[in-house]
């Protein structure tokens, strides 16, 4: 008689199935932020397979991994290595390793084309055997014929857009500005620039563009740029009605004292006699004065 086989338990001792369950408590905060055309079930299996891939993530600190999470959900972006990515940084001595979201090409071109904001777009790397010519100047121009074989390696990145009012808008970087732009990057020795080094270099171009642009890619999310986009003029705060004044007591206006008495000193009587003798004086001359008038 066959023996019956008993259901497979789930091993909780495997970092994979523990991390399984753990998903499961924090994915109700992922389907918040998920935007609609991204299905939860789809992406819990990328992360997964993201997980599977690189080991490293499941000795990372847990916050920042589901933070990382959070953060690609909330762009509506897959961490697929194309899309996206989860890279954990850190992790030397006794230091615990991190995670951040990075969005990658493809990723980032998905968020030009949701801002509504261009009529065109094209980003591309540059190999030492294809025709590339780049025009500064009144008319710019960038020509380039791709070499249908052994490209030779890259010498350059170019990122273009066309905006809403036709005009073209143009960014290059030569092997030299690429280079120097990995130097100051958290990634220059993982296996993204080790292994993708094209893809990066466009990366960093599109970077470059979008710092001329008002498009808020890549570092930014574009559903929050809808509604408050960069060309809006902050809100000024309405201003405020000033309190009333009290009202003031009417002040009774302070009298100084005359400098000049109203009433003049009684004269003393020599006084009173040079006085008299001096009015009869001026009663005289002004007699003669008024003698003078031609109406008199």
């Amino acid at each position: 008689m066959d023996k019956v086989q008993e259901p497979a338990q789930t091993n909780l001792t495997d970092p994979i199935s523990k991390f399984r369950k753990e998903w499961e408590i924090f994915s109700p905060e992922i389907k918040a932020v998920l935007p609609a055309h991204v299905n939860l079930d789809a992406f819990k299996r990328v992360v997964i397979t993201a997980v599977q891939n690189n080991r490293e993530l499941l000795s990372a600190d847990k916050k920042t991994f589901f933070s990382a999470c959070l953060e690609c959900a909330k762009q509506g972006l897959l961490p697929d290595g194309k899309e996206g990515a989860l890279v954990s940084f850190g992790g030397e001595g006794k230091e615990v390793k991190t995670v951040s979201f990075m969005p990658m090409v493809e990723g980032i071109i998905k968020q030009i084309w949701r801002s509504d904001k261009i009529k065109y777009f094209s980003a591309n790397a540059v190999y030492e055997n294809d025709e590339f010519d780049y025009c500064l100047g009144d008319a710019e121009h960038i020509v380039h014929k791709p070499a249908m074989s052994n490209r030779g390696e890259v010498i350059a990145a170019y990122a273009i857009v066309k905006n809403l009012k036709e005009e073209y808008i143009r960014t290059v970087l030569t092997k030299e500005e690429i280079e120097k732009l990995r130097k100051c990057s958290r990634t220059k020795d993982k296996f993204f620039w080790n292994n993708w080094y094209d893809q990066m270099a466009i990366k960093s171009a599109i970077h470059r563009l979008s710092k001329k642009l008002d498009l808020g890619v890549e570092w930014e999310i574009i559903e929050d740029l809808k509604e408050i986009p960069h060309s809006q003029p902050p809100k000024l705060a309405a201003p405020q009605t000033p309190p009333a004044l009290p009202k003031s007591e009417p002040i009774e206006a302070e009298v100084s004292e005359p400098l000049i008495s109203a009433a003049p000193p009684t004269p003393t009587e020599e006084e009173g006699t040079e006085m008299s003798a001096e009015s009869k004086s001026n009663a005289k001359k002004e007699g003669k004065k008024k003698s003078n008038l031609p109406f008199e």
